[in-house]
């Protein structure tokens, strides 16, 4: 009698086994599906923040290079003035003294 149980018990046995083997596969495809979107999410996270710094920089880099070329055109004037000074200086003797000095004021704009 119990070759007939058996052989039913075993046939349930492994099909329970199927069952959960086929439950853990599906567990294990839910798993790496939650983890490729947790990854997904992510890379979109940080692209998002990539993006957002690179339109700041890109921004600022352009106003620091406004700011250069305006510096530039202030240094150029400043030593065209300051030439032209230190060429009335030199030429500065005590008979032409007020004259030059005025002209040293002038050229400064003071």
């Amino acid at each position: 009698m119990a070759l007939f149980t058996i052989k039913p018990q075993k046939q349930k046995v492994v099909a329970e086994a199927k069952q959960i083997e086929a439950s853990a596969e599906g567990t294990e495809l839910d798993n790496a599906g939650k983890a490729a979107a947790m990854w997904r999410e992510t890379a979109e996270a940080f692209e998002k923040r990539y993006n957002d710094l690179y339109d700041k920089l890109t921004t600022e880099m352009t106003a620091m290079q406004q700011s250069i070329t305006e510096m530039k055109g202030t240094i150029s004037k400043l030593t065209a003035t300051n030439n032209q000074i230190l060429k009335i200086l030199k030429d500065i003797n005590h008979d032409n003294l007020e004259q030059k000095k005025q002209e040293a004021k002038d050229i400064a704009g003071a």
